[in-house]
């Protein structure tokens, strides 16, 4: 385990201010009344790493430790923290429009109506067809419309189409009582954030892996800081959202309840574990000379630095070089570290430890302290 020093100075804290290459899902005139939830095998074409972001430590490993610890000074917290809007109200929705905002809904809105325009410009519908029934949605439909899907979270089936089942068995008036079937699956159908035709080749230097939901995934962001502020201590960790279909940065990891799916990674306050911050792995991506973990962190972190708070990560991220930037930006550092790491003490200053041996090694290099024990 390591714990960091901060600096000695003083330091205000800033006030926070306001590949996948899919197509698009299409669905037929058949299609629209058998979208199920399958589970879809996966069809990974190579091994997806969940450690594929390493930290690239550079300097001289292992040099300088010594037995003995530093004290970290104990420099008073100076951030702001907890509730930083006034919610206006107090039910469910309250709360959920102060991260999910108007300008996101209507975001949605003009996005789904012009993916629709560019579907069926130009097209020959039969007079059969659904999409004869179009209509541009309005903002009212768009809120009604994630509300369903909310509601289908909480209450699971396989078809989609049975939300509108008149069966004494499935019958649930409350969908019906929303939107009817036909429209609720015709918004479903050109549902979009984006758009497609401003999107950049994959050949291209500025091609985004989640352009798709860029906009969603920095308005989130954006909300979730000027709502809530954290208090002192913090954390970094990773997530997993369950996918098993088809997309380039998919990753496997067989120690998440849910193997295959997408990784997120999480900044998140310690004490009411409020959701301050996420970012996507979308792949191996160009990163700076002190690493991918480094370059992770300091996106997610930067709001908070200079206030003293204290951040807590796994050996995941633990680095003698993060931990001392983070030292040089009023934070203190605590995580588990690798035994192989690059930048941890040598091996011949740390005995072997054997199940129930209460042998305690404290190192330090005069900035990081190093305390390796066995806790069972």
């Amino acid at each position: 385990m390591i714990a960091v020093q901060p600096n000695l100075l003083h330091h205000s804290c800033p006030e926070f201010s306001q590949e996948n290459g899919d197509s698009d899902i299409e669905m037929d005139e058949e299609e629209f009344v058998t979208v199920r939830r399958r589970n879809i095998p996966p069809t990974i074409r190579q091994p997806f790493d969940i450690e594929e972001l390493d930290n690239n430590d550079d300097g001289n490993s292992g040099e300088g430790w010594r037995e003995g610890t530093v004290i970290p000074d104990n420099l008073p917290f100076v951030g702001r923290t907890g509730l930083l809007v006034d919610v206006g109200g107090d039910t469910l929705l309250d709360y959920f429009s102060l991260m999910v905002d108007d300008g996101m809904i209507t975001n949605l809105v003009e996005e789904t109506n012009r993916y629709a325009g560019q579907t069926l410009r130009g097209k020959t519908l039969s007079p059969r067809s659904r999409f004869q029934q179009w209509m541009e949605v309005t903002v009212g439909e768009m809120w009604a419309f994630l509300g369903l899907i909310v509601a289908m979270g909480l209450i699971v089936i396989e078809n989609m189409a049975e939300y509108w089942s008149l069966h004494d068995i499935y019958r649930l008036p409350f969908f019906s009582s929303v939107m009817v079937k036909d429209r609720f699956l015709l918004i479903l159908s050109f549902f979009h954030v984006a758009d497609n035709e401003r999107q950049a080749p994959k050949d291209d230097p500025g091609y985004d892996p989640i352009y798709k939901i860029r906009t969603w995934v920095e308005a989130l962001n954006r909300n979730f800081g000027r709502t809530f502020s954290p208090r002192k201590n913090i954390a970094i960790d990773e997530a997993m959202v369950a996918w098993r279909g088809p997309l380039s940065f998919r990753v496997y990891n067989p120690d998440k309840p849910d193997k295959f799916g997408i990784k997120v990674f999480e900044l998140c306050d310690s004490n009411t574990a409020y959701f301050c911050k996420l970012d996507f792995y979308t792949g191996k991506r160009q990163s700076s000379p002190r690493g991918a973990t480094f370059d992770v962190v300091e996106g997610l972190i930067a709001p908070y630095l200079d206030c003293s708070r204290t951040l807590y990560v796994d050996n995941y991220y633990t680095s003698p070089i993060l931990f001392t930037y983070l030292k040089e930006h009023g934070t203190l550092a605590c995580g588990t570290m690798r035994m192989n790491h690059q930048r941890g003490p040598p091996k011949e200053m740390l005995p072997k430890l054997k199940k129930g041996d209460k042998t305690v090694t404290t190192l330090t290099d005069g900035t990081l302290n190093y305390i390796r024990f066995m806790d069972r």
